[in-house]
C-alpha cells in the first residue's frame, strides 16, 4: 500500500505472483462483532475437538489456513445476525 518505503529504503519487490487476500470462509453478518470473532470461534471448535494431537492443535492456531486438514465439525449452527 505505502511502497514509498520500501523504495526509499531499497527494499521494494514486485509481486510476480497474484496475492488472494481475505477470509477463508464466507461470513453471514454485517454485525462487526460477529465477523471480527466468528473465525476465532470456529478455530476454538477445531482446537476443542477430542481426538486431536498437540501437534494438530498447534497447526490449526498457528498454521496456515492451508496447511492443516480440516477437522469437520459437527451440529455447526452458526447463528445469522
Amino acid at each position: 500500500m505505502l511502497i514509498i518505503w520500501d523504495k526509499m529504503f531499497g527494499t521494494f519487490e514486485p509481486e510476480n505472483e497474484t496475492v488472494q487476500y481475505g477470509i477463508t470462509k464466507p461470513v453471514n453478518s454485517f454485525n462487526p462483532l460477529v465477523v471480527t470473532f466468528s473465525e476465532w470461534r470456529d478455530m476454538w471448535r477445531e482446537v476443542s475437538q477430542p481426538q486431536l494431537t498437540f501437534a494438530q492443535r498447534f497447526s490449526i492456531l498457528f498454521a496456515p489456513p492451508a496447511t492443516h486438514q480440516s477437522v469437520s465439525i459437527t451440529n455447526d449452527t452458526t447463528p445469522s445476525l
